[in-house]
């Protein structure tokens, strides 16, 4: 039976920066790496926000990407 392990964590804010011609929207993208992965979503998409305030650009979406270990465990 296999296990999986989250051993590392990313927060990526997608944020609206314009308009190409045809009216379709240009986005840029933030990450910030080094998220611990015990952190619950609340706390995290509560950082988001604060960021994202920082910011001119509309925030779109953010994201949580984690990265997970598969051990095998026999």
């Amino acid at each position: 039976m296999a296990i999986e392990q989250t051993i590392d964590s990313q927060l990526q804010l997608v944020f609206v920066i314009g308009f190409d011609n045809d009216g379709g929207e240009i986005l840029a993208r933030k990450n910030y790496n080094n998220i611990k992965p015990d952190v619950e979503t609340t706390p995290l998409n509560e950082v988001a926000l604060a960021l994202a305030s920082l910011r001119d650009a509309e925030l779109k979406e953010a994201f949580r990407n984690d990265q997970s270990l598969l051990l095998n465990n026999q």
